[in-house]
């Protein structure tokens, strides 16, 4: 993601949050997720991008997804908990 890399090497984001983006980060929500980087806090941002997870594995037939992805959705709340 050329815009979020950017930012890292200007040193305007913290590797925790570009770690963070990168779970989620595609060229449509890649400005969003930076302008929510810049503007507030790592933990503001994990929950942003949880529920992008969580929206994406709601999207996927568990039939599509492997093993380990089925425990996980079966076994984890919203929260990864």
């Amino acid at each position: 993601m050329p815009h979020i890399n950017e930012a890292f090497e200007g040193g305007e984001v913290s590797y925790s949050k570009v770690r963070a983006m990168s779970r989620v980060a595609t060229d449509d929500n890649e400005d969003i997720l930076l302008c929510v980087a810049k503007g507030g806090t790592a933990n503001h941002l994990d929950k942003l991008v949880r529920k992008y997870q969580l929206v994406d594995e709601n999207q996927n037939p568990i039939e599509q997804v492997d093993e380990y992805q089925q425990r996980k959705i079966c076994y984890q709340n919203n929260e990864g908990m």
